[in-house]
């Protein structure tokens, strides 16, 4: 069987899960960057992606905060912390005292940290749809591979993330998940053909 119908049936295997839409639009479009607000856009609407992506309204991610800010506050954080540290011991129970002032402001400031950057240190941005849709076809690929891997459709399985490419959106100075493509698996095709003709 070639690769194309390998997947094509892991995709008529499963025609209601989300996964194997975005699968099969992919398939269906090889080669082609897909921004994921397009693929949802396409999923919705049944219309081609170039289609889809002319109508989109896409807004580019804007950062939260800014490099400086977040130096500024760790700088800031480290005094306060210093600062904690040197207080007397009586006035830790004190509500009144400076201590009281110095908690509130490394809670304030953690808080805004926290609000505005991601595990891994980067900036989160605002209106970043591309990236939530993203995440979330990512995930119900995934869904559908971990099934069908457990249903025995392990060759199918191992093609698409063979030839299944996510990626970055580069706008500027700004990176942001969201984009899939499918390979065209005309490569896979021609090594297929010379196997098969290879052996005895």
């Amino acid at each position: 069987m070639d690769t194309t119908n390998c997947v094509t049936n892991l995709i008529n295997h499963y025609p209601d899960w989300e996964g194997a839409k975005v699968l099969q639009l992919l398939v269906l479009h090889p080669d082609t960057d897909i921004y994921a607000t397009v693929v949802e856009l396409c999923l919705e609407s049944t219309i081609p992606p170039l289609e889809a992506q002319n109508l989109r309204y896409h807004l580019a991610p804007i950062k939260m905060t800014d490099e400086d800010t977040l130096r500024a506050i760790d700088k800031r954080l480290n005094q306060l912390i210093a600062q904690k540290a040197n207080t007397p011991p009586h006035h830790h129970f004190i509500t009144s005292s400076p201590h009281h002032s110095i908690d509130a402001e490394i809670a304030a400031l953690t808080a805004y940290r926290k609000e505005t950057t991601l595990p891994t240190g980067g900036i989160k941005c605002f209106n970043d749809e591309d990236t939530k849709a993203y995440r979330r076809q990512s995930a119900a690929i995934s869904r559908l591979l971990a099934q069908a891997t457990k249903d025995g459709h392990h060759e199918a399985v191992a093609i698409v993330k063979a030839n299944l490419k996510k990626g970055k959106i580069c706008a500027g100075m700004f990176e942001t998940l969201g984009l899939l493509k499918y390979k065209d698996d005309r490569n896979m095709r021609m090594i297929e053909t010379r196997r098969n003709q290879s052996s005895p």
